[in-house]
């Protein structure tokens, strides 16, 4: 039986979507300071507490805004294709657990910062701690891809969103899991290659959070962004 998406599960899922956008967004930059080649010992010291938020930020805050992601749109997406619904489910919560653990080599090299009177060896643990950072981001970046692309084609199954809106969706991911996988094979690529997905993304969250109602008539249930309205 096919069910409705609440208007309050709406706002609640482009809410989390936003926070996850924010949470790792803040917390990437804050990393990326201290993680160039550029970055002294002393810069490291001066901004533990920095690290210590981007830690959060990253392995706390946005772990929890992207798990609640497919457990909030679970009912509605599977009322419409089960076994889509569980492989976006399963994809979403491991690539969301990958991208927590590369947290862990910032938190080892934050917990060293008291613990250490070498920062030549110190440097040394920064670097790795860079790298291994680096790899488990496009690695949770290809998986969320995946992801994404069977989230993109439920939209269009649901109609949340139009055919021709759920297959820009679907092109864009397929874009992003490129980029993502040349970047574990440590092949450089623009940056302009995850534009069109983040866009995507935003774009949803905006329509969820904003503009999204589902209206009651006689006739069924309606979704504004549809032409005609969605028969249940």
């Amino acid at each position: 039986m096919k069910v409705n998406l609440s208007t309050f599960r709406a706002r609640l899922f482009g809410g989390c979507f936003i926070m996850t956008f924010l949470s790792y967004g803040i917390g990437s930059a804050l990393v990326n300071q201290f993680l160039g080649d550029n970055v002294k010992f002393e810069d490291l010291v001066a901004g533990r507490y920095e690290l210590l938020v981007a830690i959060v930020l990253i392995s706390v805050v946005h772990t929890i805004a992207n798990v609640a992601l497919p457990i909030i749109m679970y009912r509605y997406l599977a009322s419409f294709n089960p076994l889509l619904t569980k492989a976006y489910l399963v994809l979403a919560v491991s690539a969301t657990l990958v991208l927590a653990a590369s947290g862990y080599p910032i938190y080892a090299l934050w917990l060293t910062l008291d613990n250490t009177n070498q920062p030549t060896e110190f440097m040394q643990l920064q670097q790795a701690a860079a790298v291994v950072f680096n790899q488990l981001y496009s690695l949770s970046m290809l998986i969320w891809a995946v992801a994404g692309i069977c989230f993109a084609r439920l939209l269009g199954i649901s109609a949340l969103l139009p055919n021709y809106l759920s297959t820009t969706g679907v092109v864009f991911y397929s874009v992003f899991a490129s980029h993502s996988f040349l970047g574990i094979m440590q092949v450089s690529t623009p940056f302009i290659l995850i534009v069109p997905g983040a866009l995507f993304e935003i774009t949803l969250s905006a329509y969820l959070l904003c503009v999204y109602r589902v209206k009651t008539t006689t006739q069924g249930l309606q979704n504004p962004l549809l032409n005609e309205g969605k028969h249940h």
